[in-house]
């Protein structure tokens, strides 16, 4: 968004653009992160701004186009970010995974997150049948002694927060970070995984905490 701003791009156009040249090869499917930063505030209540107006036109071409879309509403993603208001700003990875306040924070996003009504469809999220999923939480990390039971309580607890609102939406959870057992054995309807075949970071060293 600040890149195509700088380069006085008009973000809307981008995103047009971009939607249609995927269609052009022939793609069908997206599965899009979405920068919670920069959509909610330090207790977790989804904040209408620029950001979700954006996402929800995003949304609302991808359907023009025939372009199905899952969904991970919660991207974390590194360090904080200036000038966001973002609840992940206030926590590291091992926290968002362990932390009671974090885990309230994100059960409290992702209630509204799905059933944010998209200003261009007047579908809610959760109701959007071009909107084929939702994976909760992109590549999480768990402290090194975190046992089976408490991957399994943090899962469900996210689960909970979206099925809370009647979402009947397949829910899947990133394994990225192993623990795949357990969560064969929460609440969730399948796992998703992400390989890196030529390399994360170019064989630079990835960190978290």
């Amino acid at each position: 968004f600040q890149q195509l701003q700088a380069a006085g791009v008009d973000q809307e156009e981008a995103l047009v653009t971009d939607l249609t040249h995927l269609r052009r090869l022939g793609l069908d499917a997206l599965r899009l992160h979405c920068w919670d930063r920069e959509i909610s505030d330090h207790a977790g209540n989804l904040v209408d701004t620029e950001h979700l107006r954006l996402l929800d036109r995003l949304l609302a071409e991808a359907s023009r186009r025939g372009i199905r879309v899952v969904l991970t509403p919660i991207a974390w993603w590194g360090t904080p970010t200036p000038n966001t208001p973002g609840f992940s700003n206030l926590y590291t990875m091992h926290q968002m995974t362990q932390d009671p306040k974090a885990r309230e924070c994100q059960r409290r996003y992702l209630a509204q997150f799905v059933e944010h009504r998209n200003r261009y469809t007047g579908l809610r999220y959760l109701d959007d049948p071009n909107i084929v999923a939702f994976e909760m939480i992109n590549e999480p990390i768990y402290p090194p002694d975190t046992s089976d039971d408490e991957v399994i309580a943090y899962i469900d607890a996210l689960a909970g927060a979206v099925r809370g609102t009647g979402c009947s939406k397949p829910l899947f959870f990133n394994c990225w970070g192993g623990r795949e057992e357990a969560a064969s054995r929460s609440t969730i309807d399948g796992g998703t995984f992400g390989w890196y075949p030529t390399g994360l970071a170019s064989g630079q060293p990835i960190t978290h905490n």
